[in-house]
C-alpha cells in the first residue's frame, strides 16, 4: 500500500531529491545480494574438500589439536601423520603434512599464527569448517554494501560487494576452508571500511555518531592481525588517516569527541594483539617471537624470502631486481585470471574522481600499493599453481573491489552491472576449472570425464593447477 500523500510531501520537504522509486530499487539490491550469496554459499558446502597444499593439512590437523588443548605434540605424532598424508598424497594427489616446528624438547610446534587456527577449531568441531569462510564473506559483502553506500552511493556499494563476491580468487579461497588467506582478507576489509565509515560520520555534518562504526572496524581489524601479523602493512595507511584526524581534531578544541573515537577505536586491536602476544610468549618465550623464526632452524617466509632480505642482508641488489622484473613477467596472466578486477582498479587509482575524498583515496591506494609492492617481491618456490602466489594478493581485495566500483560510478548503471555480469561469469567459470584441475568434479556434472576427453583444452602453463 503506497503511503499517504501527506507523508510523502512531508518527506520530501525534509529530504529533498528523495523518492521512493529509489528506496524499492535499495530493497531489491538488497534482495539480490542475498539471493546471490546464498547460491554461492550452498554450492561452496556442496563440493568436497580437498588438500592442495602442505598449509591446509597444518591448519587441519593444528584445529583438530587445539580443540583438545594441545598446543604441541612430539616428534613421534608428528612423524606419524606426516606418513598418514603422504600415503593420501599418492593416492589423491595434493601435499602431505608438514609446517610444525622443531623445538628443544623432542616437540613440535605449529607454524602457523593462532588466530584462525582457534576460530577454524570451533567450526571444524562441529563439522561445518566451511561455514566459518561463508559467514566472513557473508560480513564483507553486508559491510561493503553500507559501507560503499554511506562513502560513496548505493549503486557503488552494491557493484563492489558483487566484485568482492564473484571474483575468481574469491571464491576459490572461500572454497578452501583449511587456508587462513579469505577470513584474513575479509575481516581487513570490514575493519578498514568500517573505520572509514566513522572517519566520514565524524567529519561530516550529518551528525551521526561514529563510535559503534570505530568499535566493531576495530574489532575487525584486530582479529584479522590475530589471523595474519602480516595484515599490519596494509592498516598502516588508514591510521595515518585516523591519527592525523584526531591530532587535528584535539587541536581544533573536540578533545573530549576525539578521545572518545580514539577509545571506541582501541579495545579492538590490543584485546587480539595482547592474545596474539601472549600466545607467542607461552609457546615459543617471548612475545614477539614469531612462530616461523621460532626454534634452532628459523623458516624464511615465501619459500627462499623477498627481494628486500637479499637486498638488506646480503646486499645482492641485481638477484633482488631479478626476482621483482621475473615476477612482473610471469605474473600477469595468473594475476589477470585470479584478480580480473585489476583492470577496473587500476584506472581508478591512476586518475581519481573528483568527487573522491582524499583520505578515502589514500587508504585505498596505500592498502593496494602496500600489498603488491610487498607481494611482488616473493621468491616462489614454484609456479606450477598460480592460486599458491597469487591468494597472497587476497588482502588487496577488499581495496580492488571499492576502486573497481568507483570507477565504474560515472558510467551508467548498465554498464556496472555488465562489468559485474562478467566478474561473476568468469569467477564461476574460474571456479569449475579450478575443482576439474584438482580432480573435484562440480556438482556431479561429468565435467571431469570431458576433461579426460580433451586434454588439449586444457593444456597450458599450469594457470588453474594440475591433476
Amino acid at each position: 500500500m503506497a503511503p499517504p500523500l501527506l507523508f510523502r510531501l512531508n518527506y520530501d520537504i525534509v529530504t529533498p531529491g528523495y523518492s521512493f522509486k529509489d528506496e524499492n530499487q535499495m530493497s531489491g539490491k538488497k534482495l539480490v545480494l542475498a539471493i546471490l550469496f546464498l547460491l554461492i554459499a550452498v554450492g561452496l558446502f556442496l563440493q568436497p574438500a580437498h588438500f592442495l597444499e602442505p598449509d591446509e593439512w597444518a591448519y587441519y590437523f593444528s584445529a583438530k589439536h587445539f580443540q583438545k588443548g594441545k598446543f604441541q605434540i612430539t616428534e613421534e605424532e608428528y612423524q606419524r601423520i606426516q606418513d598418514e598424508t603422504r600415503e593420501r598424497a599418492r593416492e589423491i594427489g595434493g601435499s602431505h603434512f608438514t609446517q610444525y616446528r622443531k623445538m628443544s624438547g623432542g616437540i613440535r610446534v605449529t607454524e602457523k599464527p593462532p588466530g584462525y587456527i582457534f576460530l577454524l577449531a570451533f567450526f571444524d568441531f562441529l563439522n561445518v569448517p566451511l561455514l566459518l569462510n561463508i559467514l566472513a564473506a557473508g560480513l564483507t559483502v553486508l559491510v561493503l554494501y553500507y559501507c560503499g553506500t554511506i562513502l560513496f552511493d548505493e549503486k557503488t556499494g552494491f557493484l563492489a560487494a558483487l566484485f568482492y563476491l564473484f571474483t575468481p580468487l574469491s571464491l576459490i579461497s572461500c572454497y578452501r576452508a583449511y587456508l587462513a588467506d579469505f577470513a584474513a582478507s575479509s575481516f581487513l576489509a570490514c575493519g578498514i571500511f568500517l573505520c572509514l565509515a566513522a572517519y566520514h560520520h565524524a567529519t561530516g555534518d550529518e551528525g551521526k555518531k561514529p563510535h559503534l562504526f570505530y568499535l566493531f572496524g576495530g574489532m575487525a581489524l584486530g582479529l584479522s592481525l590475530f589471523i595474519r601479523l602480516f595484515n599490519l602493512l596494509p592498516i598502516v595507511p588508514l591510521l595515518c588517516v585516523l591519527t592525523f584526524h584526531w591530532v587535528r581534531s584535539w587541536r581544533n578544541g573536540r578533545k573530549i569527541g576525539a578521545a572518545k573515537e580514539v577509545l571506541a577505536f582501541l579495545p579492538g586491536p590490543a584485546l587480539f594483539l595482547c592474545g596474539f602476544f601472549l600466545y607467542n610468549h607461552f609457546m615459543f618465550g617471548a612475545p614477539l617471537t614469531l612462530s616461523y623464526a621460532a626454534g634452532p632452524t628459523p623458516t624464511k617466509w615465501s619459500g627462499q624470502g623477498f627481494a628486500f632480505e637479499m637486498l638488506f642482508s646480503d646486499g645482492n641488489i641485481s638477484e633482488a631486481l631479478l626476482v621483482c622484473l621475473r615476477n612482473l613477467v610471469t605474473y600477469p596472466q595468473g594475476m589477470l585470471t585470479a584478480l580480473p578486477l585489476i583492470l577496473f582498479a587500476i584506472p581508478a587509482l591512476v586518475a581519481p574522481a573528483k568527487d573522491l575524498r582524499r583520505p578515502v583515496y589514500i587508504v585505498l591506494a596505500g592498502w593496494t600499493l602496500l600489498v603488491f609492492g610487498l607481494f611482488i617481491q616473493t621468491v616462489p618456490t614454484s609456479l606450477a599453481y598460480y592460486l599458491l602466489w597469487t591468494r597472497q594478493y587476497l588482502q588487496a581485495l577488499g581495496a580492488l573491489a571499492v576502486l573497481s566500483a568507483v570507477f565504474l560510478r560515472p558510467l551508467p548503471a548498465r554498464a556496472g552491472y555488465a562489468a559485474a555480469g562478467f566478474i561473476a561469469f568468469f569467477g564461476l567459470a574460474a571456479l569449475f576449472f579450478y575443482l576439474c584441475k584438482i580432480g573435484v568434479d562440480p556438482f556431479g556434472l561429468g565435467l571431469l570425464d570431458f576433461m579426460d576427453r580433451y586434454p588439449g583444452i586444457w593444456a597450458g602453463p599450469g594457470i588453474f593447477g594440475s591433476r
